[in-house]
Formats: structure tokens, sequence, C-alpha cells
């Protein structure tokens, strides 16, 4: 008997995330799925495309709260001087 392959999520959103955690949870699963390599080559790439998405979207995130937290260090910088 063959060995079976790992069971795989195959719903992915072509939604935006809800949120950052959202993103990188379905990140995660996309990973997988690309890391089996079982997947025919066009969902394969469909896949990677929606990773590029996704990785978009955290870094966007990322830079707002960089730039919320640059806020408020600036602004408990100057109220402590």
């Amino acid at each position: 008997m063959p060995a079976k392959s790992p069971k795989i999520d195959t719903q992915i959103s072509p939604l935006p995330p809800e949120n950052f955690e959202a993103a990188m949870a379905e990140l995660e699963t996309l990973a997988e799925r690309l890391e089996a390599g079982e997947a025919p080559l066009a969902n394969m790439v469909a896949d990677y495309e929606r990773s590029a998405q996704l990785i978009a979207f955290c870094k966007g995130q990322l830079q707002s709260l960089e730039a919320r937290v640059t806020v408020v260090d600036a602004a408990t910088s100057g109220a402590s001087a």
C-alpha cells in the first residue's frame, strides 16, 4: 500500500485576510501545500501568487504598526524631556 501524503487544507480564500494573524495562518497552509509539491502546476502557481499577495498584506500591516510605534515613542520621549 502506498504511503498516504499529509492532508493539506485546500480551502484558500481569494479575499483579503481579516488581519495579520489570518494572513500568517493562510501563508503557513500555502507553504505546506507548496512544499508537498503534489498539486498540479497551475494550482502551485496560483498558490504562489496568493502567497505574494499575503506577504504584501503582512508587510503593509507591519509598516503601519511600526509607524504607530514610532509616533508613540516620539510622544513619550518628548513628554519625558
